[in-house]
């Protein structure tokens, strides 16, 4: 068989590989489970390497654009990361193993935004894409659903919340950790507003869904989530003459948090623990978990939350010059890329942790880039993709600030990445509503 018969017999499974490889992303939490799991995605990308070399494809993939550009130089400073990681081996006392499986995080997303890019070839290709998230994400909440019924399943993951947090234990689901969901939800709610075809009686009920998983979890995150990405659809539903789909939603999610008593409970709790407004007396403060055994009410304004996020919560008292200009490796990536360290719990922090300054610049590089041209598509030819991907972006980058290892989160990070492939390739030039 030669070269151009299989390019042919590539052509035709092209868009079935792009969504397989989405998935199995997506379920990225059976790694710890099916040994089968990395054999399967390692051949996803594996296919969609090929797709790079079978018709020159690599040609278009070296036209620097801006986007593209700035994508060259984060891939080029994680290469640097890469080598600082090896050197400090020793330091840090890594073993071959701990190393090979930190690179391994930290590669997964810009090989996953690569293969998109070399597989997506129409704008139908985005849509079932930003389809299979929100899907996802709704069988995230019936994993979660299933834990409220029958108790914590360890298949899912780790319990985090395994005491009672603001009046409900928090269960871990299907998109990772139990603080996952709350910063996972906002691109499959605005995914369902404007791209899914059910009526809306039908998008409210998955809307209010989705919302109230957020709250059962028990995360501040998510309840601040729920608040911007209903502003979003707020905005929207007046500007597309869609006030009944934002009214009935939240109605059904008014009528889920005072109907089930463990949510109403939650939900205040949550709402004095962010505002330092106590609604129902003696909730500022429950169910803080850092006490141990004997909780003590102890209460953190949101904005208390967000200083101590960029106020170096840790920060190693033993850096270099050099370190300061390069970084520690994955060793500061901490638990997210496997690793028994402190962390930041900041994004930014960490990552210039990693990699120092190359790291840092080339992903604010990447950011702004990316969403200053979201930004100007926001506007042009009613396109529905554009918004879902620009303000989804903006949730996740602000959850950044308060929340370490979102980069390196195949489902946390999912906009973002695919954000990135969408811009960089010719499907988003075309002129055509989408």
């Amino acid at each position: 068989m030669n070269l151009v018969r299989l390019t042919q017999i590539f052509e035709k499974i092209r868009s079935p590989i792009l969504y397989l490889l989405t998935i199995t992303i997506l379920f990225h939490f059976l790694k710890d489970t099916f040994i089968t799991y990395y054999l399967l995605l390692s051949i996803c990308f594996l296919l969609s390497f090929f797709f790079l070399f079978s018709r020159n494809f690599y040609k278009e993939f070296l036209n620097f654009e801006l986007i593209k550009t700035f994508f060259i130089l984060y891939i080029l400073s994680l290469l640097i990361s890469t080598a600082t990681s090896i050197l400090y081996m020793e330091r840090w006392n890594m073993s071959a193993i701990e190393l090979f499986i930190a690179l391994g995080r930290l590669y997964l997303c810009p090989l996953f935004c690569i293969s998109v890019y070399i597989l997506i070839h129409s704008k139908e290709n985005l849509k079932y894409l930003l389809s299979i998230y929100y899907i996802f994400i709704l069988i995230a909440v019936l994993s979660v659903l299933i834990q409220e019924i029958y108790g914590h399943i360890p298949f899912f993951g780790e319990s985090h919340y395994w005491k009672e947090r603001y009046g409900k234990v928090g269960y871990s689901s299907i998109t990772g950790s139990v603080n996952s969901y709350g910063i996972c939800f906002p691109a499959a709610i605005l995914a369902i507003f404007f791209l899914s075809k059910f009526n809306v009686l039908v998008k409210s009920i998955l809307i209010a869904l989705i919302s109230l998983t957020a709250i059962s979890i028990s995360s501040k995150a998510g309840f601040i989530n729920i608040c911007l990405t209903m502003l979003v659809v707020f905005y929207y539903s007046i500007q597309r003459k869609e006030v009944n789909i934002i009214s009935l939603s939240c109605f059904l999610i008014f009528i889920g948090i005072v109907t089930i008593d463990s949510l109403f409970l939650t939900f205040f709790g949550l709402f004095a623990n962010i505002t330092g407004i106590e609604v129902i007396p003696g909730t500022l403060g429950i169910g803080d978990i850092t006490k141990g055994e004997n909780f003590q009410k102890e209460y953190y304004s949101f904005s208390q939350l967000i200083i101590e996020r960029v106020s170096f919560r840790w920060w190693p008292d033993f850096l270099s010059h050099l370190d300061y200009i390069i970084g520690l490796g994955v060793y500061a990536g901490s638990g997210a890329l496997g690793i028994n360290s402190g962390t930041t719990h900041n994004g930014y922090l960490d990552m210039y942790l990693i990699g120092g300054f190359p790291l840092i610049l080339s992903l604010f590089l990447l950011i702004i880039g990316v969403q200053i041209t979201l930004f100007k598509k926001l506007f042009l030819f009613g396109n529905k993709i554009i918004p879902i991907l620009f303000w989804s972006n903006n949730i996740f980058l602000f959850n950044m600030i308060f929340f370490n290892g979102g980069f390196f989160h195949p489902v946390i990070s999912f906009p973002f990445w695919i954000s990135i492939a969408y811009l960089s390739s010719k499907v988003s030039k075309e002129m055509s509503p989408s």
